[in-house]
């Protein structure tokens, strides 16, 4: 058996959109910004083969019929590659994974997992 352990690069961006928020200005602006830094992160990814977690807050449009959309829009959906859903579910301390977006897995598999003190199970 081979000792040798695979390294995974990664970047993690946590609450993408969370500056903008407080943030004053021209919308315009900010959201040119915005997809300016998702580019970045979009050339880093490719050039140096890094995998970029971005979390990102959502809302509930009203009157969209229970429709969630994240803030930050369109630039955020553009630019997403893999998109997960996480959720609470029912149960102590149980939340659940869905997949919404990806290239070559269909929409909607879902997987329920607990945080625990030593991990994940």
């Amino acid at each position: 058996m081979d000792s040798k352990k695979e390294c995974v690069e990664l970047i993690i961006l946590d609450s993408a959109v969370a500056l903008y928020r407080l943030k004053e200005g021209d919308s315009t602006q900010i959201n040119r910004e915005l997809g300016q830094q998702m580019a970045l992160l979009s050339r880093i990814a490719r050039k140096y083969d890094v995998a970029v977690l971005i979390t990102n807050h959502v809302y509930s449009v009203f009157d969209g019929d229970g429709i969630i959309e994240p803030v930050g829009g369109t630039i955020l959906k553009y630019w997403s590659k893999v998109v997960v859903e996480l959720a609470r579910s029912n149960g102590l301390g149980e939340r659940s994974a869905t997949l919404k977006r990806h290239r070559s897995r269909p929409e909607g598999l879902r997987t329920r997992f607990r945080i625990v003190d030593c991990g994940i199970e």
